[in-house]
């Protein structure tokens, strides 16, 4: 994912934001809590577990709501997020969300990360 400020392809960007609204109109009932995540933080939901929730933007921008927060409301999050969580959130975004491939950095790299 490139640094903040620098933008994605504006093709990344439209398949994250029809993702967005694939996902908000979802009607799964287990799925409620994250969905009401990802219409306040306006981010499609990578991965959770119970340490917290990821999220991506449609500008590229990775959100972490720890799971300390109701994710339902949260009230507090952050975009800095460590590299290797970083990963494993695209990793496992892309596993349900292939059009996001191209935001994984190369398969030496991303390997590197994960095993820190």
């Amino acid at each position: 994912m490139p640094p903040p400020g620098m933008g994605i392809h504006e093709q990344t960007s439209a398949a994250i934001q029809r993702r967005l609204e694939e996902y908000l109109a979802g009607t799964d009932p287990a799925s409620g809590e994250l969905r009401s995540l990802a219409l306040r933080l306006q981010a499609l939901p990578l991965y959770a577990d119970p340490s917290g929730a990821f999220a991506l933007r449609p500008d590229g921008e990775l959100v972490f709501v720890p799971g300390t927060q109701d994710l339902a409301a949260p009230t507090e999050w952050t975009t800095e997020v460590e590299p290797r969580w970083r990963a494993v959130a695209l990793v496992a975004g892309c596993e349900r969300y292939p059009e996001l491939a191209s935001l994984l950095l190369t398969s030496g790299r991303l390997r590197e990360q994960t095993e820190r």
